[in-house]
Protein backbone atom coordinates (compact mmCIF):
# COMPACT_ATOMS: atom_id res chain seq x y z
CA UNK A 1 0.00 0.00 0.00
CA UNK A 2 1.55 3.38 -1.02
CA UNK A 3 2.44 6.17 1.41
CA UNK A 4 0.10 8.50 -0.47
CA UNK A 5 -2.82 6.10 -0.05
CA UNK A 6 -1.96 5.53 3.59
CA UNK A 7 -1.87 9.28 4.13
CA UNK A 8 -5.23 9.68 2.41
CA UNK A 9 -6.74 6.95 4.58
CA UNK A 10 -5.28 8.53 7.71
CA UNK A 11 -6.53 11.97 6.71
CA UNK A 12 -10.09 10.88 5.96
CA UNK A 13 -11.15 10.72 9.64
CA UNK A 14 -9.17 13.90 10.29
CA UNK A 15 -11.15 15.67 7.56
CA UNK A 16 -14.34 14.42 9.14
CA UNK A 17 -13.03 15.59 12.51
CA UNK A 18 -12.53 19.07 11.05
CA UNK A 19 -16.15 19.22 9.93
CA UNK A 20 -17.63 17.67 13.07
CA UNK A 21 -15.30 19.70 15.28
CA UNK A 22 -16.39 22.96 13.70
CA UNK A 23 -20.06 21.97 13.93
CA UNK A 24 -19.55 21.03 17.58
CA UNK A 25 -17.82 24.33 18.33
CA UNK A 26 -20.69 26.20 16.66
CA UNK A 27 -23.26 24.36 18.76
CA UNK A 28 -21.40 24.91 22.02
CA UNK A 29 -20.69 28.56 21.24
CA UNK A 30 -24.27 29.37 20.25
CA UNK A 31 -25.86 27.44 23.10
CA UNK A 32 -23.40 27.94 25.97
CA UNK A 33 -22.06 31.43 25.18
CA UNK A 34 -18.50 32.62 25.97
CA UNK A 35 -18.65 31.77 29.68
CA UNK A 36 -20.12 28.27 29.29
CA UNK A 37 -17.83 27.57 26.37
CA UNK A 38 -14.91 28.64 28.55
CA UNK A 39 -15.87 26.14 31.27
CA UNK A 40 -16.20 23.35 28.69
CA UNK A 41 -12.82 24.23 27.16
CA UNK A 42 -11.11 24.15 30.56
CA UNK A 43 -12.60 20.74 31.41
CA UNK A 44 -11.76 19.14 28.06
CA UNK A 45 -8.28 20.64 28.03
CA UNK A 46 -7.58 19.45 31.56
CA UNK A 47 -8.49 15.82 30.78
CA UNK A 48 -6.40 16.03 27.59
CA UNK A 49 -3.42 17.15 29.66
CA UNK A 50 -4.09 14.41 32.21
CA UNK A 51 -4.21 11.79 29.46
CA UNK A 52 -0.85 13.04 28.24
CA UNK A 53 0.53 12.76 31.76
CA UNK A 54 -0.62 9.14 31.88
CA UNK A 55 0.70 8.33 28.41
CA UNK A 56 4.31 7.99 29.62
CA UNK A 57 5.49 8.34 26.01
CA UNK A 58 4.13 4.87 25.25
CA UNK A 59 2.34 5.91 22.06
CA UNK A 60 5.64 6.57 20.32
CA UNK A 61 7.09 3.39 21.83
CA UNK A 62 4.34 1.19 20.43
CA UNK A 63 4.75 2.68 16.96
CA UNK A 64 8.51 2.11 17.10
CA UNK A 65 8.58 -1.43 18.49
CA UNK A 66 5.65 -2.80 16.48
CA UNK A 67 7.02 -1.25 13.26
CA UNK A 68 10.42 -2.80 14.01
CA UNK A 69 8.77 -6.18 14.57
CA UNK A 70 10.08 -6.37 18.13
CA UNK A 71 6.63 -6.34 19.72
CA UNK A 72 3.77 -8.46 18.41
CA UNK A 73 0.37 -6.84 17.95
CA UNK A 74 -1.21 -9.19 20.51
CA UNK A 75 1.43 -8.16 23.04
CA UNK A 76 1.02 -4.48 22.23
CA UNK A 77 -2.76 -4.77 22.68
CA UNK A 78 -2.41 -6.37 26.12
CA UNK A 79 0.19 -3.83 27.14
CA UNK A 80 -2.07 -0.96 25.97
CA UNK A 81 -4.96 -2.24 28.07
CA UNK A 82 -2.93 -2.67 31.25
CA UNK A 83 -1.04 0.60 30.82
CA UNK A 84 -4.12 2.73 30.09
CA UNK A 85 -6.09 1.31 33.03
CA UNK A 86 -3.26 1.63 35.55
CA UNK A 87 -2.03 5.03 34.44
CA UNK A 88 -5.55 6.36 33.96
CA UNK A 89 -6.60 5.49 37.49
CA UNK A 90 -3.43 6.92 39.03
CA UNK A 91 -3.73 10.17 37.08
CA UNK A 92 -7.44 10.56 37.88
CA UNK A 93 -6.85 10.03 41.60
CA UNK A 94 -3.97 12.49 41.54
CA UNK A 95 -6.14 15.09 39.84
CA UNK A 96 -8.80 14.72 42.50
CA UNK A 97 -6.18 15.11 45.22
CA UNK A 98 -4.96 18.48 43.92
CA UNK A 99 -8.39 19.72 42.84
CA UNK A 100 -8.97 21.89 45.95
CA UNK A 101 -5.92 23.95 44.97
CA UNK A 102 -6.70 24.10 41.25
CA UNK A 103 -10.37 25.03 41.72
CA UNK A 104 -9.40 28.29 43.41
CA UNK A 105 -6.88 29.24 40.73
CA UNK A 106 -6.45 28.08 37.14
CA UNK A 107 -9.70 26.07 37.14
CA UNK A 108 -11.75 28.77 38.84
CA UNK A 109 -15.38 28.65 37.74
CA UNK A 110 -15.38 24.93 36.88
CA UNK A 111 -17.85 22.89 39.02
CA UNK A 112 -16.23 20.06 40.98
CA UNK A 113 -18.82 17.51 39.86
CA UNK A 114 -18.32 18.39 36.19
CA UNK A 115 -14.57 17.89 36.48
CA UNK A 116 -15.01 14.61 38.36
CA UNK A 117 -17.30 13.24 35.65
CA UNK A 118 -14.76 14.15 33.00
CA UNK A 119 -12.07 12.11 34.76
CA UNK A 120 -13.96 8.93 33.87
CA UNK A 121 -12.82 9.42 30.27
CA UNK A 122 -9.08 9.51 31.03
CA UNK A 123 -8.34 5.72 30.89
CA UNK A 124 -10.36 5.44 27.68
CA UNK A 125 -8.53 8.40 26.13
CA UNK A 126 -5.21 6.77 26.99
CA UNK A 127 -6.24 3.48 25.41
CA UNK A 128 -7.57 5.12 22.23
CA UNK A 129 -4.25 6.89 21.68
CA UNK A 130 -2.26 3.69 22.16
CA UNK A 131 -4.71 1.72 20.00
CA UNK A 132 -4.35 4.12 17.08
CA UNK A 133 -0.56 3.83 17.28
CA UNK A 134 -0.79 0.03 17.38
CA UNK A 135 -3.07 -0.27 14.38
CA UNK A 136 -1.15 2.29 12.32
CA UNK A 137 2.07 0.40 13.00
CA UNK A 138 0.24 -2.80 11.99
CA UNK A 139 -0.73 -1.10 8.69
CA UNK A 140 -4.48 -1.42 9.44
CA UNK A 141 -5.23 2.06 8.13
CA UNK A 142 -8.80 1.29 7.07
CA UNK A 143 -9.68 0.13 10.58
CA UNK A 144 -8.24 3.22 12.25
CA UNK A 145 -10.06 5.41 9.72
CA UNK A 146 -13.36 3.73 10.54
CA UNK A 147 -13.09 4.02 14.31
CA UNK A 148 -11.73 7.57 14.34
CA UNK A 149 -14.62 8.55 12.09
CA UNK A 150 -17.12 6.87 14.41
CA UNK A 151 -15.61 8.72 17.33
CA UNK A 152 -15.94 12.10 15.60
CA UNK A 153 -19.55 11.39 14.67
CA UNK A 154 -20.28 10.15 18.21
CA UNK A 155 -19.01 13.35 19.78
CA UNK A 156 -21.06 15.46 17.36
CA UNK A 157 -24.17 13.38 18.10
CA UNK A 158 -23.73 13.89 21.83
CA UNK A 159 -23.47 17.66 21.39
CA UNK A 160 -26.59 17.75 19.25
CA UNK A 161 -28.53 15.49 21.59
CA UNK A 162 -27.51 17.12 24.87
CA UNK A 163 -27.58 20.79 23.86
CA UNK A 164 -29.96 21.17 20.92
CA UNK A 165 -32.48 18.42 21.64
CA UNK A 166 -32.48 17.93 25.41
CA UNK A 167 -31.42 21.52 26.22
CA UNK A 168 -29.18 20.38 29.08
CA UNK A 169 -26.06 21.98 30.56
CA UNK A 170 -22.28 21.66 30.44
CA UNK A 171 -22.23 18.90 33.05
CA UNK A 172 -24.58 16.69 31.01
CA UNK A 173 -22.50 17.34 27.91
CA UNK A 174 -19.28 16.34 29.67
CA UNK A 175 -20.96 13.12 30.85
CA UNK A 176 -22.05 12.35 27.30
CA UNK A 177 -18.55 12.96 25.96
CA UNK A 178 -17.08 10.63 28.59
CA UNK A 179 -19.54 7.91 27.58
CA UNK A 180 -18.53 8.25 23.91
CA UNK A 181 -14.85 7.80 24.82
CA UNK A 182 -15.64 4.70 26.89
CA UNK A 183 -17.79 3.12 24.17
CA UNK A 184 -15.32 3.78 21.36
CA UNK A 185 -12.45 2.38 23.46
CA UNK A 186 -14.44 -0.81 24.18
CA UNK A 187 -15.28 -1.19 20.51
CA UNK A 188 -11.65 -0.68 19.44
CA UNK A 189 -10.49 -3.30 21.91
CA UNK A 190 -13.05 -5.84 20.65
CA UNK A 191 -11.95 -5.32 17.05
CA UNK A 192 -8.24 -5.72 17.83
CA UNK A 193 -8.91 -8.73 20.04
CA UNK A 194 -10.43 -10.51 17.05
CA UNK A 195 -7.66 -9.41 14.70
CA UNK A 196 -4.58 -9.95 16.87
CA UNK A 197 -5.51 -11.93 19.94
CA UNK A 198 -4.47 -11.04 23.48
CA UNK A 199 -1.15 -12.10 24.99
CA UNK A 200 -1.57 -12.91 28.65
CA UNK A 201 2.19 -13.17 29.12
CA UNK A 202 4.24 -10.17 28.07
CA UNK A 203 7.97 -10.31 27.23
CA UNK A 204 9.51 -8.65 30.29
CA UNK A 205 12.72 -7.61 28.54
CA UNK A 206 10.94 -5.99 25.61
CA UNK A 207 8.43 -4.24 27.87
CA UNK A 208 11.33 -2.70 29.78
CA UNK A 209 12.72 -1.42 26.50
CA UNK A 210 9.30 -0.05 25.54
CA UNK A 211 9.05 1.80 28.84
CA UNK A 212 12.61 3.08 28.59
CA UNK A 213 12.06 4.36 25.05
CA UNK A 214 8.79 6.01 26.02
CA UNK A 215 10.16 7.70 29.12
CA UNK A 216 12.98 9.25 27.12
CA UNK A 217 10.44 11.12 25.00
CA UNK A 218 7.92 11.54 27.79
CA UNK A 219 9.41 14.29 29.93
CA UNK A 220 9.94 16.79 27.14
CA UNK A 221 6.65 16.06 25.44
CA UNK A 222 4.74 16.31 28.69
CA UNK A 223 6.38 19.55 29.75
CA UNK A 224 6.01 21.05 26.29
CA UNK A 225 2.38 20.20 25.67
CA UNK A 226 1.25 20.98 29.19
CA UNK A 227 3.11 24.26 29.23
CA UNK A 228 1.99 25.20 25.74
CA UNK A 229 -1.62 24.63 26.71
CA UNK A 230 -1.07 26.43 29.98
CA UNK A 231 -2.00 29.67 28.21
CA UNK A 232 -5.67 28.79 28.66
CA UNK A 233 -5.28 28.16 32.39
CA UNK A 234 -3.27 31.36 32.92
CA UNK A 235 -5.86 33.28 30.90
CA UNK A 236 -8.66 31.87 33.06
CA UNK A 237 -6.85 32.88 36.26
CA UNK A 238 -6.41 36.47 35.09
CA UNK A 239 -9.41 37.10 32.80
CA UNK A 240 -12.09 34.49 33.61
CA UNK A 241 -14.24 31.96 31.78
CA UNK A 242 -15.62 34.35 29.12
CA UNK A 243 -12.14 35.30 27.90
CA UNK A 244 -11.24 31.60 27.75
CA UNK A 245 -14.42 30.91 25.77
CA UNK A 246 -13.52 33.53 23.16
CA UNK A 247 -9.88 32.47 22.98
CA UNK A 248 -10.88 28.83 22.65
CA UNK A 249 -12.61 29.65 19.37
CA UNK A 250 -9.36 30.97 17.92
CA UNK A 251 -7.50 27.89 19.15
CA UNK A 252 -10.20 25.52 17.88
CA UNK A 253 -10.07 26.90 14.34
CA UNK A 254 -6.30 27.31 13.97
CA UNK A 255 -5.43 23.93 15.46
CA UNK A 256 -7.62 22.24 12.87
CA UNK A 257 -4.62 22.86 10.59
CA UNK A 258 -2.69 20.30 12.65
CA UNK A 259 -5.02 17.53 11.57
CA UNK A 260 -3.18 17.54 8.23
CA UNK A 261 0.29 16.87 9.62
CA UNK A 262 -1.17 14.56 12.26
CA UNK A 263 -2.71 12.32 9.60
CA UNK A 264 0.34 12.37 7.34
CA UNK A 265 2.65 11.80 10.31
CA UNK A 266 0.70 8.77 11.46
CA UNK A 267 0.86 7.28 7.98
CA UNK A 268 4.56 7.95 7.37
CA UNK A 269 5.99 7.14 10.80
CA UNK A 270 6.17 3.36 10.23
CA UNK A 271 8.05 4.08 6.99
CA UNK A 272 10.42 6.48 8.73
CA UNK A 273 11.18 3.76 11.28
CA UNK A 274 11.73 0.94 8.79
CA UNK A 275 13.66 2.72 5.98
CA UNK A 276 17.39 3.28 5.64
CA UNK A 277 18.59 6.50 7.23
CA UNK A 278 19.04 8.60 4.06
CA UNK A 279 15.77 7.44 2.58
CA UNK A 280 14.00 8.21 5.84
CA UNK A 281 15.49 11.71 5.92
CA UNK A 282 14.33 12.39 2.38
CA UNK A 283 10.83 11.17 3.24
CA UNK A 284 10.69 13.42 6.31
CA UNK A 285 11.87 16.44 4.31
CA UNK A 286 9.37 15.80 1.51
CA UNK A 287 6.55 15.33 4.02
CA UNK A 288 7.52 18.57 5.78
CA UNK A 289 7.42 20.49 2.49
CA UNK A 290 4.00 19.14 1.58
CA UNK A 291 2.58 19.83 5.03
CA UNK A 292 3.95 23.37 4.90
CA UNK A 293 2.39 24.01 1.51
CA UNK A 294 -1.03 22.75 2.54
CA UNK A 295 -0.77 24.67 5.81
CA UNK A 296 0.01 27.91 4.01
CA UNK A 297 -2.94 27.46 1.67
CA UNK A 298 -5.47 26.59 4.35
CA UNK A 299 -4.01 28.95 6.96
CA UNK A 300 -3.96 31.82 4.50
CA UNK A 301 -7.63 31.36 3.73
CA UNK A 302 -8.46 31.20 7.44
CA UNK A 303 -6.38 34.32 8.15
CA UNK A 304 -8.17 36.36 5.49
CA UNK A 305 -11.70 35.14 6.19
CA UNK A 306 -11.44 35.05 10.00
CA UNK A 307 -14.01 37.82 10.67
CA UNK A 308 -16.56 36.25 8.35
CA UNK A 309 -15.96 32.72 9.62
CA UNK A 310 -16.22 33.64 13.30
CA UNK A 311 -19.09 36.09 12.83
CA UNK A 312 -21.22 33.70 10.79
CA UNK A 313 -20.46 30.52 12.73
CA UNK A 314 -20.25 31.73 16.31
CA UNK A 315 -21.93 35.14 16.38
CA UNK A 316 -20.88 38.64 17.37
CA UNK A 317 -20.05 37.62 20.95
CA UNK A 318 -17.00 35.74 19.62
CA UNK A 319 -15.69 38.35 17.14
CA UNK A 320 -12.89 39.39 19.56
CA UNK A 321 -11.35 35.98 18.73
CA UNK A 322 -10.35 37.26 15.26
CA UNK A 323 -7.18 38.95 16.51
CA UNK A 324 -5.76 35.99 18.48
CA UNK A 325 -6.67 33.67 15.60
CA UNK A 326 -4.61 35.70 13.13
CA UNK A 327 -1.72 35.86 15.57
CA UNK A 328 -1.76 32.08 16.01
CA UNK A 329 -1.84 31.09 12.33
CA UNK A 330 1.86 31.64 11.40
CA UNK A 331 3.14 29.76 14.44
CA UNK A 332 0.67 26.90 13.98
CA UNK A 333 1.83 26.41 10.38
CA UNK A 334 5.50 26.31 11.36
CA UNK A 335 4.80 23.90 14.21
CA UNK A 336 3.20 21.52 11.71
CA UNK A 337 6.60 21.17 10.08
CA UNK A 338 8.30 20.75 13.47
CA UNK A 339 6.15 17.75 14.34
CA UNK A 340 7.18 16.06 11.09
CA UNK A 341 10.89 16.83 11.50
CA UNK A 342 11.14 15.31 14.97
CA UNK A 343 9.96 12.01 13.49
CA UNK A 344 13.48 11.53 12.15
CA UNK A 345 15.00 11.50 15.63
CA UNK A 346 12.16 9.64 17.32
CA UNK A 347 11.52 7.07 14.59
CA UNK A 348 14.63 6.59 12.45
CA UNK A 349 17.45 7.30 14.91
CA UNK A 350 15.60 5.97 17.97
CA UNK A 351 16.57 9.07 19.96
CA UNK A 352 13.36 10.41 21.52
CA UNK A 353 15.46 12.29 24.05
CA UNK A 354 16.27 14.86 21.37
CA UNK A 355 12.58 15.62 20.96
CA UNK A 356 12.35 15.98 24.74
CA UNK A 357 15.16 18.53 24.78
CA UNK A 358 13.47 20.54 22.02
CA UNK A 359 10.16 20.42 23.85
CA UNK A 360 11.63 21.35 27.23
CA UNK A 361 13.48 24.34 25.77
CA UNK A 362 10.35 25.59 24.06
CA UNK A 363 8.31 25.03 27.23
CA UNK A 364 10.58 27.23 29.32
CA UNK A 365 10.29 30.05 26.80
CA UNK A 366 6.52 29.75 26.45
CA UNK A 367 5.90 29.66 30.21
CA UNK A 368 7.90 32.86 30.70
CA UNK A 369 5.96 34.51 27.88
CA UNK A 370 2.56 33.51 29.30
CA UNK A 371 3.17 35.09 32.68
CA UNK A 372 4.64 38.17 31.02
CA UNK A 373 2.04 38.80 28.30
CA UNK A 374 -1.27 37.28 29.48
CA UNK A 375 -1.75 39.43 32.61
CA UNK A 376 -1.19 42.56 30.54
CA UNK A 377 -2.76 41.75 27.18
CA UNK A 378 -5.26 38.97 27.92
CA UNK A 379 -5.98 36.53 25.09
CA UNK A 380 -3.97 38.65 22.64
CA UNK A 381 -0.93 38.08 24.83
CA UNK A 382 -1.72 34.37 25.01
CA UNK A 383 -1.82 34.15 21.21
CA UNK A 384 1.44 36.07 20.79
CA UNK A 385 3.20 33.89 23.36
CA UNK A 386 1.93 30.66 21.78
CA UNK A 387 2.91 31.72 18.26
CA UNK A 388 6.42 32.63 19.41
CA UNK A 389 6.69 29.25 21.15
CA UNK A 390 5.60 27.39 18.00
CA UNK A 391 8.11 29.33 15.89
CA UNK A 392 10.91 28.67 18.38
CA UNK A 393 10.14 24.96 18.23
CA UNK A 394 10.45 25.01 14.43
CA UNK A 395 13.76 26.89 14.50
CA UNK A 396 15.29 24.38 16.92
CA UNK A 397 13.84 21.33 15.12
CA UNK A 398 14.94 22.44 11.64
CA UNK A 399 18.45 23.35 12.89
CA UNK A 400 18.95 19.93 14.48
CA UNK A 401 17.56 18.19 11.39
CA UNK A 402 20.05 20.12 9.27
CA UNK A 403 22.94 19.06 11.51
CA UNK A 404 21.84 15.41 11.36
CA UNK A 405 21.10 15.19 7.63
CA UNK A 406 22.68 18.17 5.88
CA UNK A 407 19.20 19.24 4.71
CA UNK A 408 18.69 22.91 5.50
CA UNK A 409 15.62 25.08 6.03
CA UNK A 410 14.90 25.49 2.32
CA UNK A 411 14.82 21.72 1.90
CA UNK A 412 12.15 21.26 4.53
CA UNK A 413 10.15 24.42 3.74
CA UNK A 414 10.08 25.05 -0.01
CA UNK A 415 8.09 22.46 -2.01
CA UNK A 416 9.22 21.26 -5.41
CA UNK A 417 7.25 22.00 -8.57
CA UNK A 418 6.08 18.38 -8.66
CA UNK A 419 4.80 18.64 -5.07
CA UNK A 420 2.95 21.86 -5.87
CA UNK A 421 1.29 20.18 -8.85
CA UNK A 422 0.41 17.15 -6.75
CA UNK A 423 -1.23 19.26 -4.04
CA UNK A 424 -3.00 21.40 -6.65
CA UNK A 425 -4.37 18.35 -8.44
CA UNK A 426 -5.47 16.76 -5.15
CA UNK A 427 -7.29 19.90 -4.02
CA UNK A 428 -8.81 20.25 -7.47
CA UNK A 429 -10.12 16.70 -7.33
CA UNK A 430 -11.64 17.38 -3.90
CA UNK A 431 -13.35 20.54 -5.15
CA UNK A 432 -14.73 18.72 -8.18
CA UNK A 433 -16.22 16.01 -5.98
CA UNK A 434 -17.77 18.52 -3.60
CA UNK A 435 -19.19 20.76 -6.31
CA UNK A 436 -22.69 19.70 -7.37
CA UNK A 437 -22.81 18.10 -10.78
CA UNK A 438 -24.38 20.41 -13.31
CA UNK A 439 -27.16 18.94 -15.31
Amino acid sequence: MSIMRNSALAFAPKALAIVTGILTSVITARYLGPSGRGVLSLVLLSVAVLSLIGDLGLGASITYFVSKGRLRASEALAFSVFASLAAGLVVACGALAIWPLASDGFMNGVPTRTFTIALAAVPAMLFVNLWVRLEMASRRFEVTMLYQSLQALGLLTVNVGVLLVARLDVQALVAGIAIVWLLIAASMFTNSLRAHGFSRRLPVGTIREVLNYGLRSYAGGLVYYSTLRFDTFVLNAYAGNSAVGQYSMAVTLTEKLWLVDSAVGQATMPEVVSREERSAAELVAATSRTVMLVGLLLGGVLFILAPQVIGILYGEAFLPAVTPLRLLVPGVILYSSSRILTQFYVGQLGRPGVASIISATTAIISLALYFTLVPRFGFTGAAIASSIAYTTNFIISSTLFWHATGMGATTVLIPTAAEVRRVRNTLGAVVRRIRPHSS
